[in-house]
């Protein structure tokens, strides 16, 4: 498979695959793909609102990416990285055939970005996605959370409130009036149980 070309009809794929004949010899059958078939397929992949699925070549440019101006122009995937360290040492784990994810700050903000090679290619398939389409949720989920427990503990106050009040109210009135009648110099007055 050879990477994304401009053809006749715009963006294309080159693929061949070998046929092995009876006396040893391999030809190839070659065909060419329109981008579009791709383009679905990358289309296809929704991780977080915002995420982003595309494909990278060898020398990491983007060869399949949902905004075909970026593949028409072979944008290097740094443009959208960043060209810091962690950016190189992904790319290099990219070129490598390897299978990895991290937390990368890109020029767009804080990101995770998840990559695995593309069986028989050298491309690796990527996926990005912002950090808040994670977190976002996660935070509003704890705000909403802590608002909940809020109003329990403050209808729980309250109605701890209102029953201590009906507990004490009563004995506190009768020890009030008992105390006004002792002060009146009325010695015979008693206090009921309660």
């Amino acid at each position: 498979i050879e990477d994304t070309t401009v053809g006749n009809s715009g963006l294309q794929l080159l693929m061949g695959a070998p046929i092995h004949l009876r006396d040893g010899q391999v030809n190839y059958l070659v065909g060419s793909y329109q981008y579009d078939v791709l383009s679905d397929v990358l289309g296809n992949i929704n991780i977080g609102t915002r995420g982003t699925a595309f494909i990278i070549n060898q020398a990491g440019s983007l060869i399949a990416h949902k905004s075909q101006g970026k593949v028409f122009g072979q944008e290097p995937i740094t443009q959208t990285l960043g060209e810091g360290e962690a950016t190189r040492a992904l790319l290099e784990q990219m070129q490598q055939g390897q299978t990895g994810s991290a937390a990368i700050a890109s020029p767009e903000g804080a990101m995770y970005i998840s990559f695995s090679p593309v069986h028989g290619t050298r491309w690796s398939l990527s996926i990005l996605t912002p950090r808040s389409d994670f977190m976002d949720p996660v935070l509003q989920a704890i705000l909403v959370s802590v608002m909940i427990a809020l109003a329990f503990l403050a209808f729980f106050a309250v109605l701890l409130t209102v029953i201590i009040r009906r507990i004490l109210t009563k004995p506190m009135q009768a020890i009030t009036e008992n105390a006004q009648a002792l002060a009146a110099g009325r010695f015979d007055v008693r206090l009921d149980p309660v």
